[in-house]
């Protein structure tokens, strides 16, 4: 009936052990932990490139000053036809500047792009050029200004990431695969003396998804693709539950940070249930039946800070062993009830977010009305529907006998209601409640025999 994905049995017992989005409570200062982190560049079990993948561009025509200044104080720079001066600083995402300079003030961009020597050290250089016809980038690794002393690298002039401007950066890894990794030296702030290494790769990237937003040619052309190898990974105890700890990024600030229990395995093909497990910097986590701020990362990714949380208030989520909040949904004759009224008469309450538009959604039609069809007894399905027409609809349910609770949400109107509550960014997704409104299980296409486990055990 259901395609066999293999299903993890500890994600039924784990379920109530996991992480929680958001919290409104206070923190408890003497009971914080540290995890200790290590660097490492081994394979992921799962591993989301766009946590490790930068568009770096030319300062040249946002603050043409600076690359004045910086360049004079280059040397070693081959005979190109042509060529610019990428500057980077991973902790400020100076890139960002060239794609919405508008949104930058500019006096502090001159603060923090000052030319001495201090603050050139937390600079990174890649020299972008053409030479017969072929992209040519050198990297200044070890930070001292010259790229005398550096590899060159060379790329056909058609060499792209991607085969197509397609925004995921996920797909078609080969090709940067197969590029050598360079070990990359330099000072994480003007204010901190440490020095952090970092094994990356760089490539061209003019037809990124967002250098379609550049109005100059040049700098469009001169795009560089950097992508982070190495992550940093640690380990913690607490009350007899282990969990793993896995850091992406480039900052201290924005990378993602993984907390799972060692237990639960990811799933390659399911971006959904990984989701689960991923956190940023200030977010709420609970770890063994409590709740912990995740306070800070350092800046060179030696650890990661957690605050305990008491004084706990009543909370909902979107996560696995969240609860998820009564919402109001409206029926396809425009008649409102709750989750509440649905789940308390069956032990388990199915939310499947669909829409006729989708065709991974629809080829799952069948699967799930044998689900509904083999655990009538146990099972509840609130369909709900994004889409442009609750005629449409009605007519897809009624032809495929979709015998089960259905709501309607109006495409055009985004992400608002439930769908902004359960952090609903694509589809399908389906949600697996208890008769208390509790995550058991959340995912994608690919979960849905794992779901009907939980529901046999």
């Amino acid at each position: 009936m259901i395609a066999n994905y293999k299903f993890q049995k500890c994600v039924i017992s784990m379920a109530f052990l996991l992480l929680w989005s958001s919290c409104e409570s206070t923190k408890d200062e003497n009971s914080n932990i540290t995890v200790t982190l290590e660097r490492t560049d081994k394979s992921l079990e799962y591993y989301d490139n766009r946590q490790s993948q930068l568009l770096l561009l030319s300062m040249k025509d946002v603050y043409p000053e600076f690359y004045k200044q910086n360049l004079e104080k280059l040397k070693g720079i081959p005979n190109l036809d042509s060529f610019q001066v990428v500057t980077e600083n991973l902790h400020k995402g100076y890139y960002r500047t060239a794609l919405f300079p508008h949104e930058y003030d500019q006096k502090g961009l001159r603060d923090s792009l000052k030319m001495t020597n201090e603050y050139s050290e937390a600079h990174i250089n890649i020299i972008s050029g053409f030479k017969s016809g072929k992209q040519v980038l050198i990297l200044d690794s070890n930070n001292n200004n010259d790229f005398s002393d550096e590899e060159i690298f060379v790329y056909d002039n058609k060499f792209r990431f991607f085969e197509s401007n397609n925004p995921n950066i996920n797909d078609n890894l080969a090709k940067v695969d197969s590029i050598t990794p360079v070990e990359l030296e330099y000072k994480l702030d003007i204010s901190n003396s440490k020095q952090i290494r970092r094994k990356i790769q760089v490539y061209p990237f003019s037809n990124h998804f967002y250098t379609q937003l550049l109005r100059k040619k040049d700098l469009k052309d001169y795009a560089i693709g950097l992508r982070l190898k190495d992550y940093w990974t640690g380990e913690l105890s607490l009350k007899n539950v282990d969990y793993s700890f896995t850091i992406q990024g480039a900052n201290n600030k924005s990378s993602s940070v993984s907390i799972k229990p060692k237990k639960i395995n990811y799933k390659a093909t399911d971006q959904i249930f990984n989701k689960n497990f991923s956190y940023k910097v200030k977010d709420t986590v609970q770890l063994a039946e409590e709740l912990f701020i995740i306070d800070s990362l350092e800046s060179d990714f030696s650890e990661i800070h957690l605050s305990r949380i008491l004084n706990q208030k009543p909370f909902f989520g979107s996560r696995m062993g969240n609860t998820v909040k009564d919402f109001q949904l409206q029926n396809l004759n425009g008649n409102n009830f709750t989750i509440s009224e649905v789940n308390s008469k069956k032990e388990f309450t199915l939310l499947d977010f669909w829409g006729t538009w989708c065709a991974p959604c629809k080829e799952l039609t069948p699967d799930l009305v044998s689900l509904s069809n083999q655990h009538s007894e146990k099972l509840n399905i609130i369909g709900i529907a994004s889409d442009e027409n609750v005629e449409n609809v009605k007519k897809y349910t009624l032809e495929n006998k979709m015998e089960w609770f259905h709501a309607f949400e109006e495409l055009k109107k985004g992400r608002r209601g439930i769908k902004n509550g359960l952090q609903i960014n694509s589809y399908p997704t389906f949600i697996l409640l208890d008769k208390n409104s509790k995550i058991i299980y959340r995912g994608g296409s690919g979960s849905l025999k794992a779901i009907e486990d939980i529901i046999e055990r």
